[in-house]
C-alpha cells in the first residue's frame, strides 16, 4: 500500500462557515469542489494517489 507523505486533512469550519462559503462562490458564479470526507474514503485515498490529489486540492473539505 503505498503511504502518502501528506495527510488529508479537513477544514475547521462550522456549519454556518461552510454554507456562507459555498453561498458566495454560487452568488459570484464560481465553481468549486467540496469533498464531505469519511472513513471509506479516506481509506480508499490512501490506495488511490490521484483521488487523495483531488481531495486536496478541493476548496472546502468537511467531515461526513
Amino acid at each position: 500500500m503505498p503511504i502518502h507523505p501528506h495527510p488529508l486533512l479537513v477544514d475547521a469550519v462550522s456549519l454556518d462557515s461552510a454554507t456562507q462559503l459555498v453561498s458566495a462562490l454560487m452568488a459570484a458564479d464560481q465553481s468549486a469542489q467540496v469533498v464531505t470526507l469519511n472513513p471509506e474514503l479516506v481509506m480508499r485515498a490512501r490506495r488511490d494517489a490521484g483521488l487523495a490529489q483531488i481531495i486536496r486540492a478541493a476548496r472546502l473539505v468537511t467531515a461526513d
